[in-house]
């Protein structure tokens, strides 16, 4: 058994999701218990603030209804929200461009999508 001190939880921690059976799941969790560990290290949080932070995440979902959601608002404060929009609409958009560039050639040199 190995110790378990600041510079090994990551690690231990990302190995209680070794298992986990969705790719995709086990990859946003593993980057984001990093990211929150790394986060923890920077600023080093304390068990006062640590726990304030619970508290205020407690609060958020204890004002959740089944027609208010208050941790889509917390994301909206916090920019995230808009960044998840931003890199799905550039993903859009480059997918289009590709399409766009792959269109074929219609008689009389026309195609479907004008080019820029």
């Amino acid at each position: 058994m190995r110790a378990i001190d600041e510079h090994t939880i990551t690690e231990a921690a990302l190995d209680q999701m070794a298992s986990t059976p969705d790719p995709r799941l086990k990859e946003i969790m593993a980057a984001l218990t990093r990211h929150l560990h790394n986060f923890a290290r920077e600023v080093d949080l304390t068990p006062d603030e640590w726990l304030e932070g619970i508290k205020f995440l407690t609060a958020v979902g204890q004002k959740c209804t089944a027609y208010r959601q208050e941790f889509i608002l917390l994301s909206d404060t916090l920019g995230l929200s808009s960044l998840v929009n931003a890199l799905h609409d550039r993903r859009a958009t480059e997918a289009w461009r590709y399409h766009r560039d792959q269109a074929h050639q219609r008689p009389g040199g026309l195609s479907l999508w004008a080019r820029d």
